[in-house]
C-alpha cells in the first residue's frame, strides 16, 4: 500500500516528467533541408529606406546606415515567395528603381564588389527620406508559433508546481 507521502512524491515526479517531456517535444524540430537566403546589399543615401520586392510583394525592408550602406537577407519562400530565378526589384524611399537582381539560394548581387547602387537618378521620385518604422525593435518574434507554445509550456509548468506545492503542504483547515 502506498502512503500519502509516497503518493505525493510519485505524483510530483510524474508532473515534473510530464513538464520535461512537454518542453522537449515543443522545442524539438525535424530537420528540413533549407536553402541559405540570398544576401542583397549596396549603397544609397544615408538613412534611406530600401525595400526588396518579388512579384510586387515586399520581401525585406532596411534603412541605410550613416554611410549609405544597406544589407538584407531574403529567405527562400518567406513573405514574398522567393524562389530560384525570381526577379528582385527595389524601391528607394517608396519610389520604384530600375535596378533588379535575380534570387538564388546563397546568392549575392551581380556586382559583388559594390552591390546594388540605388540613387535618385535610378529611382524615380526618391528624393525625400522617410524615417524608419520603429516596429518592435527586434524584441518580439516576427513569425512562427514558438512564442505561444513557450507561454503554454510555462503555464503548464506553473500549474504543475502549484499542484505539487498544494500536495506537499496539504490542506490544513
Amino acid at each position: 500500500m502506498i502512503s500519502k507521502k509516497g503518493l505525493v512524491r510519485l505524483s510530483s515526479a510524474a508532473g515534473l516528467l510530464a513538464v520535461a517531456f512537454m518542453t522537449a517535444t515543443l522545442f524539438a524540430s525535424t530537420a528540413h533541408a533549407q536553402n541559405p537566403p540570398a544576401t542583397m546589399y549596396g549603397t544609397t543615401t544615408a538613412a534611406a529606406r530600401v525595400e526588396a520586392l518579388i512579384g510586387g510583394r515586399v520581401c525585406q525592408t532596411v534603412t541605410a546606415g550613416g554611410d549609405g550602406f544597406w544589407q538584407m537577407q531574403i529567405p527562400e519562400g518567406g513573405t514574398c515567395g522567393a524562389a530560384d530565378n525570381a526577379t528582385i526589384t527595389f524601391t528607394l524611399n517608396g519610389a520604384g528603381c530600375t535596378a533588379t537582381e535575380t534570387w538564388k539560394a546563397g546568392g549575392a548581387p551581380r556586382t559583388i564588389a559594390t552591390g546594388v547602387a540605388l540613387t535618385s537618378t535610378t529611382c524615380t521620385g526618391a528624393g525625400a527620406v522617410t524615417p524608419p518604422k520603429t516596429g518592435n525593435a527586434g524584441l518580439l518574434p516576427s513569425g512562427g508559433a514558438s512564442s505561444p507554445w513557450f507561454a503554454l509550456m510555462l503555464g503548464a509548468f506553473a500549474l504543475a508546481g502549484l499542484a505539487g506545492a498544494r500536495a506537499m503542504t496539504g490542506r490544513r483547515s
